[in-house]
């Protein structure tokens, strides 16, 4: 492998928002995902690493992993209004344990996006390159 940076970027798919990211490991490619997801709901560079919160999860595929880890994220921000800007994912086969840390959403100091209503099955993708791993998702806005 390369060493070839880690990153994202939001693909503009009709009503939709897709996340097309990169990194040289699963968890790396996990962590950007993370943030490219927040970065839809608001400006990370606003958001202070807080609080954390711990996440397990466990699914059929790597594919199935990616997108629950995702929608969990979502739930999570959702139900406890919380905004998550910092990812430390541990992964092992199709097992994630992950600590992420942000704060309680406050919409006179953060940068507000665009509600996330769900992390869809539509076009998701996870695989191995040259140079690591890269993977899409679109997100229901």
């Amino acid at each position: 492998m390369s060493d070839r940076e880690s990153g994202f970027e939001l693909v503009e798919h009709t009503a939709d928002t897709g996340i097309r990211g990169w990194g040289p490991d699963l968890p790396d490619l996990f962590r950007v995902m993370a943030l490219g997801l927040m970065s839809v709901i608001a400006d990370p560079r606003g958001v202070r690493p807080a609080r954390g919160r711990n996440l397990h999860l466990e699914a059929e595929t790597q594919e199935d992993l990616l997108h629950d880890w995702l929608e969990s994220l979502n739930a999570l921000h959702q139900v406890h209004g919380e905004l998550y800007v910092d990812f430390e994912p541990r992964i092992e086969g199709n097992r994630l344990s992950a600590l992420v840390r942000g704060e309680t959403l406050d919409p006179e100091r953060h940068d507000l996006g665009t509600e996330v209503k769900a992390v869809t099955w539509h076009d998701l993708a996870l695989h191995r390159t040259e140079d690591g791993y890269e993977a899409y998702v679109l997100l229901d806005i």
